[in-house]
């Protein structure tokens, strides 16, 4: 979705993603997860914290957001014109990229897809984020349990 929305070599564009909401209200959601593959070889995870109004951004490598946040406030308002017929404000909003020690950082370079993909479960899951790279192993093996299965375990 980001890359379609951000990455492509008109910039941001919401015309490109407009028709993925299609079915979906996203002002009825807690939040909105966007796994984000940057470069082409890391995973990061922005998130539009909708109840605490804020945009996140969570990075295992203690990356910089860049325009990210810019862009997913950009994409809410537009959202909102397009699916609603009205402004959306988002001054009350916030954007966070959390500090290091914060959030779970990685200590390899292959690991970040399994950081991205807990960090979005954990968040929505309402879990504290209290795992670490030793716990990364096991939820490698956890995974494809739940893919074998079609079926996230609790």
């Amino acid at each position: 979705f980001y890359t379609k929305l951000a990455e492509s070599g008109k910039g941001y564009c919401y015309k490109d993603v407009r028709r993925w909401t299609k079915k979906v209200d996203v002002f009825t959601k807690d939040m909105i997860i966007f796994p984000i593959h940057c470069h082409g070889n890391h995973w990061t995870l922005a998130v539009i914290n909708l109840i605490a109004k804020r945009f996140e951004y969570y990075d295992s490598l203690r990356g910089h957001a860049g325009n990210v946040l810019t862009h997913l406030r950009q994409w809410l308002m537009d959202e909102h014109e397009a699916k609603k017929s009205a402004p959306y404000d988002t001054s009350g909003f916030t954007s966070v990229t959390w500090p290091e020690g914060t959030t779970p950082q990685q200590r390899n370079g292959s690991d970040c897809g399994v950081f991205m993909t807990q960090t979005a479960d954990y968040l929505a899951r309402d879990a504290q984020l209290d795992f670490k790279q030793e716990h990364m192993a096991y939820f490698r093996r956890r995974m494809i349990l739940e893919i074998l299965r079609t079926q996230l375990l609790p």
